[in-house]
């Protein structure tokens, strides 16, 4: 099936090419077409089977354009909907020494932690080093 889809428009010139070397006149069918209109008939069939081929080969170059112009739509549309998903933190922030707040936008402290979730995707867990834990805990 796929074949007849692909080449329809070939077999159907070929069929119209095939009439034009056996008919005379329009209505009047002959096996053979007169000797001196035989040369000109052949010459129409085949530019009539050409032009066929011509357009099955259009026809399947713009439906593959279509299907390669609906994949790379699809691609952006993911790109898209990638980049929106994206937070990122860039640049510099300005955090305090002592108690590590950071400074926002509207010039407000926040926690760091607070900060950087309302501005990224990022969250925080909280444990406690070995380091701390010895200052806090006095283990050895």
């Amino acid at each position: 099936m796929s074949f007849l889809r692909r080449w329809m428009f070939t077999i159907a010139t070929t069929l119209v090419a095939v009439a034009v070397l056996f008919v005379n006149k329009i209505g009047d069918f002959f096996l053979l077409v007169p000797a001196e209109r035989f040369y000109v008939d052949i010459i129409v069939s085949l530019l009539l089977v050409a032009a066929g081929i011509l357009l099955d080969i259009v026809i399947h170059k713009l439906m593959y354009e279509m299907q390669i112009e609906k994949a790379l739509r699809s691609a952006n549309e993911e790109l898209r909907e990638s980049i929106i998903q994206i937070r990122v933190l860039r640049g510099l922030l300005p955090i305090c020494a002592n108690c590590k707040k950071v400074r926002d936008d509207q010039g407000y402290w926040q926690q760091i932690e607070e900060y950087i979730r309302e501005h990224s995707e990022a969250d925080f867990s909280h444990c406690i080093c070995p380091e701390c834990a010895k200052k806090l805990y006095d283990m050895d």
